[in-house]
Formats: C-alpha cells, sequence, structure tokens
C-alpha cells in the first residue's frame, strides 16, 4: 500500500522512473525475519501501479555470475573479490539463476509494465538468455554498443586520441 502510494507522489515529483536494488532478493526482509523474493506477492499493486502511471521499473538485483561463485583462484573476478569479498553473494539464500527467474515471473505477470534490465538483464555472460527475454533489445543493444565502438575509433583516428582514452569510451 505505501509502495502504492510512493509511486504516485514520484509521478507528481516528476520523477521518470525507478530502480529496484540488489537488496531485494538479497538482504531486504520481512517483518517475519524471512528474506523477500523478488517476486514477493506484496509488491504486485506495486508493479501494477507503475504499469498503470507508466513508471518504467529498473531491476539491478544480481552482479556478474562470478560474484556469486567461490572467492577462489577459479573466480575470474578474483583480485576484485579478495579485496573486497563483502562483494560476494556466493553462499545467498537464492542463487543469481533463482534471482532471475523471480524477476522474470515480474515480467510475464505484468506484461503492461515497462521494465528495464540493468547490465544486459544482468546476465552479460549469456547473450543468448539476453535474447530470449527480449529479442527486440537484444538488437538494439548491439546496435548501441556497435556506436559506441565505432564513436571510439572515430574519436581515435580522426581526433588522434590515444587507444586507452577511446577504450574508456568504448566501455561504456
Amino acid at each position: 500500500e505505501r509502495c502504492v502510494e510512493r509511486v504516485e507522489k514520484f509521478v507528481d515529483a516528476g520523477f521518470v522512473g525507478i530502480k529496484i536494488w540488489k537488496d531485494l532478493g538479497l538482504t531486504l526482509k520481512g517483518k517475519n525475519g524471512e528474506l523477500l523474493k523478488v517476486n514477493d506477492e506484496r509488491l504486485i499493486p506495486f508493479f501494477e501501479k507503475a504499469g498503470e502511471l507508466n513508471f518504467p521499473v529498473m531491476f539491478h538485483i544480481a552482479d556478474p555470475d562470478a560474484f556469486f561463485l567461490p572467492i577462489d583462484r577459479f573466480n575470474e573476478r578474483y583480485e576484485e573479490l579478495a579485496a573486497h569479498p563483502d562483494w560476494s553473494f556466493y553462499g545467498s539464500h537464492f542463487s543469481k539463476a533463482e534471482l532471475l527467474a523471480q524477476r522474470d515471473s515480474i515480467f510475464k505477470r505484468h506484461p503492461n509494465t515497462t521494465f528495464v534490465c540493468a547490465h544486459l538483464a544482468e546476465k552479460s555472460e549469456d547473450l543468448a538468455y539476453v535474447g530470449r527475454l527480449h529479442p527486440v533489445g537484444m538488437v538494439f543493444s548491439a546496435l548501441l554498443m556497435s556506436m559506441f565502438y565505432i564513436g571510439g575509433e572515430m574519436a581515435q583516428s580522426r581526433l588522434g586520441l590515444a587507444k586507452s582514452l577511446t577504450g574508456v569510451f568504448q566501455g561504456l
């Protein structure tokens, strides 16, 4: 109920969308002390109201696969996670696959709500998965990434910029 009221207030205040952060599904607990699922039934009115008000909802509920794996020499993000072990979700109550399945069930249940998925639907390691979520979105993402790449190459050649600098541009 409060979530619905807040969405209405956000729209009235000129907000253009909202981001659902990783806390949902990983750390946020209900009054009973249980971890809230991403697709918790109590959030249905929130997603329905967001759809009714054309208020996009962005999901960022997970990190790359490596953040859900053991922090060891086999983990491709070992150095980063060894330096910041609190960034790891290894051993979380819900696996990354479960979190994404919970999120995806929301998409199916609320077809009139606009959803945005951060970081290639948080599954950049599996572009086939991303394509199954939204084939047109995948084509758009590919075009956007190619524009960044081509733009970086053009800036490098026409402006004489260092490759390391254009690499930052391409990394956007």
